[in-house]
């Protein structure tokens, strides 16, 4: 069947593109809020065309519930499939999908995507799971556990020093082998980085991902800031430990458990156990103590993570209950210094010496050598930055440089953002690049071009290709029995590059959702509002959807995203709100959802009006903030949302998408406005026949015009003057020392206020 068939027939069923869709996420963690639960039962079946449960996974190249206990029906089970499902019975036009979370390259990906009979033994087993429980279709969210952020896991330490520590991209999966492995062959020993018990311990003193690297000084008895990523909650708690390895180094030998239990960390309210409350899947951000008198050269910091998701017995009272018995554990741990000024990078490694000479081929045996307490010096790489490099880097990590027969490599790290950098490094001398460990290797051991074929494993490019693939088969599966298929992605960076691969994904999807949030975050060093429609001509709504059409996803199967919670920030300083300034971290949590740096919109409803808030518009990106003090918010309210509705509308988009329905004031009683306030707001204006006018500019008289005027604050603006072939720009707008600088536009152009940018003159109104 040829990928134009598919489509040409998908378009006679009962789900049509061209209908304007209003897609809600359902997420399962959100029953288990304390005080805000919310139930399948709570959702308006009328509400919305399309429903996205989340999430499914992926599990030995099946597809898997995520939670079995929660999902699926049987004696403990709390059935929440059949019970989303049963919204049906109610209004039979509802759509159902089941959402695959952080479809993306992988460590389980990579088991099956490559080979096609794989892939098809996946498809068959998804069918499987959707048809038993009657789903409509299946929603793949192309973006999976947790990490410790800081200070860096030795695991994750190359996401902050990728020149130093080896690149692992499963750094979110250090589960002790898993549950299995974990509890029936190792009796519920884990190594103390995560890895199995029983081996490898890739992480620890001699491992292939051992480097030693200090990534973090601190004083003595000093309050540290401790931040963990959960990119799936599991629920539970997170414990902190720390061991002076000092002694145990210079014999030989790594951190263990024993010396690790000594010290459990505390917070400055005497807790050891932080609750993983789930959220969003974001940051948890914690203030611990460091044991008083305790000064090492190196500690080892251990991150543990007990997940509290799965249906056990409690040994004590024999009763079965959610979190008992066994559960999935996660590790991290890291290398720090205590009470030790340091100026530059410290490694403690081990050194090495063979039976044979290096001019063997072979080395039989490898010994260790006494270890003191200084550090060895950082190994002598040269490398130059990224303006003489023309590598493009297929994915973060490293990469061997061939032309040099693998004596130097390349360093990738934020591929496909605006911080992406590469840089060209030369491995010591007698080594070359070993592409298999993603290290420098003495020659006599390393083929360079033997291992060319872990490239292409390795690389993004190639595996969006394959799913190129993928979508193809699987859409050719699920037309059979009438089902839909859809992908909820962040830009068109992450569609394949080879346009006709591009094409079978765009062609054999019924609609894409486009997340139109979290563009900005903590995760960056300024304080940028979340969703911006404008304002930003890279990164912004605006910018996100120009890049999905131009890329030539049709505009009645573009979906957008918009998001029902804010992201808070603590600010350092400012003089007036709309300063970008440095955050230090991230801002308060929602009272219900409790995910560090996010808050629902039904919570900033009841913060607002109890604590007495101030907001603002920011009219040049059409966008709510709410601020007190140095706490920061930036949301979406119903202004906000109606402005991006109006823009779905004037650009003919297929409809929009909610993230997600828990989060709006599904009851009523936060922002008494009424039950799903938001999301009614927008159907109301999505569906409505009134025509969208173009606002014209607004227009001053002569005596104004002479003198720029700055009506909305800080920002660019129209020469009305010169009849928007200038534009200038405002600054202190408020204070004694405003400023105004002219700029003129590119000839043939002029300057348009709602994209903020110089552009052709037949589209600027």
């Amino acid at each position: 069947m040829s990928t134009g068939s598919v489509i040409k027939r998908s378009v006679l069923n009962q789900h049509k593109i061209n209908n304007k869709k209003v897609v809600c996420y359902y997420t399962s963690w959100s029953r288990n809020r304390i005080g805000a639960k919310f139930e399948p039962e709570h959702i308006d079946p009328n509400l919305c065309t399309h429903l996205n449960y989340a999430f499914a996974k992926i599990r030995f190249e099946k597809l898997v519930p995520s939670e079995k206990y929660l999902e699926e029906t049987f004696e403990h089970g709390m059935g929440l499939y059949s019970r989303i499902n049963n919204l049906k019975r109610t209004n039979p036009k509802l759509n159902v999908l089941l959402s695959i979370g952080s479809f993306d390259l992988n460590g389980e990906l990579k088991r099956f995507i490559y080979d096609r009979s794989k892939r098809l033994n996946f498809i068959n087993s998804a069918l499987n799971l959707i048809k038993k429980y009657g789903f409509n279709g299946i929603v793949l969210r192309v973006s999976s556990h947790g990490r410790l952020i800081d200070p860096p896991a030795r695991s994750s330490c190359w996401r902050e020093f990728p020149k130093i520590c080896k690149a692992d991209f499963t750094d979110n999966q250090m589960f002790c082998g898993g549950k299995e492995t974990q509890w029936n062959t190792n009796g519920g020993k884990c190594g103390i980085c995560g890895d199995s018990y029983s081996g490898p311990r890739n992480y620890e003193f001699g491992g292939k991902g051992y480097t030693g690297f200090v990534v973090r000084n601190y004083s003595q008895g000093a309050i540290i800031s401790v931040r963990v990523e959960l990119t799936a909650n599991h629920l539970g708690w997170f414990e902190f430990r720390i061991c002076n390895a000092d002694h145990l180094l210079a014999h030989g030998q790594d951190a263990n458990q024993n010396c690790l239990n000594q010290n459990l960390l505390k917070d400055q309210f005497g807790n050891s156990k932080m609750l993983a409350t789930p959220g969003m899947g974001s940051f948890y951000t914690y203030k611990l103590i460091l044991p008083p008198g305790l000064i090492c050269h190196r500690c080892v910091f251990q991150w543990k993570y007990r997940t509290g998701n799965s249906w056990g017995v409690n040994p004590i009272t024999g009763k079965s209950c959610l979190g008992c018995g066994s559960q999935e554990e996660f590790y991290g741990c890291s290398d720090i210094s205590i009470g030790h000024s340091q100026t530059s990078a410290q490694f403690y490694q081990p050194f090495y010496f063979s039976t044979t000479t290096l001019a063997t081929t072979t080395i039989k045996t490898w010994q260790l050598s006494t270890v003191t307490y200084q550090t060895t010096a950082v190994p002598n790489y040269s490398f130059e930055s990224n303006s003489n490099v023309s590598f493009i880097c297929p994915n973060n990590g490293l990469y061997p440089n061939y032309q040099t027969g693998c004596r130097e490599f390349y360093s990738c790290w934020h591929v496909g953002t605006r911080w992406e950098n590469v840089v060209s490094m030369s491995c010591p001398a007698k080594l070359i690049f070993d592409n298999r460990v993603k290290s420098c290797n003495y020659e006599q051991l390393v083929d360079c071009f033997a291992n060319k074929h872990l490239d292409y494993l390795d690389n993004i490019d190639n595996f969006r290709d394959i799913m190129g693939d993928f979508i193809y088969e699987l859409k050719t599966a699920l037309f059979r029995h009438n089902l839909i298929l859809s992908i909820t992605i962040p830009s068109e960076k992450n569609l394949p590059k080879n346009r006709q691969k591009a094409a079978l994904i765009i062609n054999n999807v019924d609609y894409i959702n486009l997340i139109g949030y979290d563009i900005h975050g903590s995760w960056e060093s300024d304080i940028r509002h979340h969703s911006p429609l404008f304002g930003d001509p890279n990164f912004d709504v605006n910018s996100l959807v120009k890049g999905m059409l131009n890329y030539g996803v049709p505009r009645s199967k573009l979906v957008l995203g918009m998001a029902l919670y804010g992201r808070t920030f603590r600010k350092k300083y400012f003089a007036s709100i709309k300063t970008q300034s440095i955050s230090i971290e991230s801002g308060i949590s929602g009272k219900y959802s409790k995910s560090s740096g996010m808050i629902g919109y039904f919570e900033i409803c009841e913060l607002s009006r109890l604590y007495g808030w101030t907001r603002i518009w920011d009219n040049d990106k059409r966008v709510p903030i709410l601020y007190r003090g140095n706490d920061w918010i930036g949301y979406e309210d119903q202004q906000s949302l109606i402005h991006k509705t109006k823009y779905v509308k004037y650009n003919q988009l297929g409809g929009v998408m909610f993230w997600d329905l828990s989060l709006d004031d599904f009851s009523g009683a936060f922002c008494n406005k009424g039950r799903y306030h938001l999301i009614n707001s927008v159907k109301n204006e999505l569906f409505s026949n009134i025509r969208i006018k173009v606002q014209k500019p607004v227009m001053f008289n002569k005596k104004i015009l002479n003198r720029a005027q700055c009506w909305n604050g800080d920002g660019f603006y129209p020469d009305y003057n010169s009849g928007c072939t200038r534009y200038y720009r405002c600054s202190n707008s408020y204070t004694q020392h405003k400023r105004i600088e002219y700029f003129s536009c590119p000839t043939s152009t002029l300057y348009d206020q709602r994209l903020k940018t110089c552009t052709y003159r037949n589209s600027v109104v």
